[in-house]
């Protein structure tokens, strides 16, 4: 509260000392007038008149004299120190807006970057689950397409299961003499098996050909599903580094004019050294003398930004002394 009272205190005797400071200027400009009236009057006029007019100005006199009487040396001292003070309040008022400004630029730069390392991840994680709900999608698809084939395999399994287990029943009953058979029919029997059993295996070897060429084509799908979401990504990742590029020209040398034909003024000169081999010798050699410190023919490339020597022009020192 008494920090609060003392800058009111200051900052009323300040507007104070500005009101009596103008009007003394306006008394002072009042009193050159009169004087020179005064001077102009001094051959052609009376003696009534020329007191008349001086009567005139006389409370202007004793008004500005009293007021230069407030100005004493210590006065003039303490006005000094309460407009020292106000330039002391308005800088640290500053530096705190600037400080202010800054800490909100900085908490907003975090705050962005928070944003995109969540937006980074749910992408990631968008991706991920549309990546596994695609997998899931096409293993249906090809266990779909592909059980009628496995059917048919199973099938064949089974007759050749069958055909082996009657083999078998066959051998052993002929074994134990229960079953006489003529060397005539086991020869046909043979002979049946044996046709059936290729039938089968011709079979089986078709349906694995085939199932395994479904498979190939349906993991060339998925390779393409995969390729194609991978351009996509490509895409989107190079518009993004086009936007950022585009984004960094215009910071560093204006917006590009669209509707002219050479783009920026300094697209033309190193557009040369895309077409002409002599001219792309040219531009690197005037590149490479800026490279070394010992070159006779130019000076190095600064690390950092080139700020001219303030002030830059005479508007900008119209401004700085105005901060000032």
């Amino acid at each position: 509260m008494r920090v609060e009272m003392t800058t009111l205190s200051n900052k009323s005797n300040i507007n104070m000392d500005k009101r009596l400071l103008c009007k003394l200027h306006l008394l002072l400009g009042q009193l050159n007038q009169g004087r020179d009236t005064l001077a102009a009057m001094k051959e052609d006029c009376s003696m009534e008149e020329w007191q008349c007019e001086v009567t005139k100005i006389m409370p202007q006199k004793v008004e500005a004299q009293e007021i230069v009487g407030r100005f004493t040396e210590d006065y003039i001292k303490g006005m000094t120190q309460r407009v020292k003070n106000r330039k002391k309040l308005r800088l640290r008022k500053r530096r705190q807006l600037e400080s202010a400004k800054e800490e909100e630029e900085a908490m907003m730069r975090r705050r962005s970057q928070k944003h995109k390392t969540i937006d980074e991840h749910r992408s990631a994680e968008s991706k991920a689950e549309q990546e596994r709900k695609q997998d899931g999608e096409l293993q249906k698809e090809i266990d779909n397409t592909l059980s009628e084939v496995r059917r048919k395999k199973k099938e064949m399994s089974q007759q050749q299961n069958l055909h082996r287990a009657l083999r078998k029943l066959r051998q052993i009953r002929h074994s134990e003499n229960r079953v006489t058979v003529t060397a005539e029919d086991h020869g046909r029997f043979e002979q049946g098996m044996k046709q059936v059993e290729e039938f089968v295996q011709q079979r089986s070897l078709m349906y694995r050909e085939e199932e395994r060429t479904m498979q190939v084509m349906l993991e060339g799908e998925r390779d393409e599903q995969q390729a194609l979401e991978d351009e996509r990504t490509r895409r989107k990742r190079a518009r993004t580094e086009a936007a950022t590029l585009k984004k960094n020209r215009d910071i560093l040398f204006g917006e590009d004019p669209g509707g002219s034909e050479g783009g920026l003024p300094i697209n033309p000169f190193y557009q040369r050294g895309a077409e002409n081999l002599q001219a792309f010798i040219e531009i690197r050699k005037q590149w490479d003398v800026h490279l070394t410190a010992n070159s006779s023919e130019g000076s190095m490339v600064p690390l950092g930004w080139v700020a001219p020597v303030p002030p830059s022009s005479n508007k900008w020192k119209i401004a700085l002394s105005d901060v000032q």
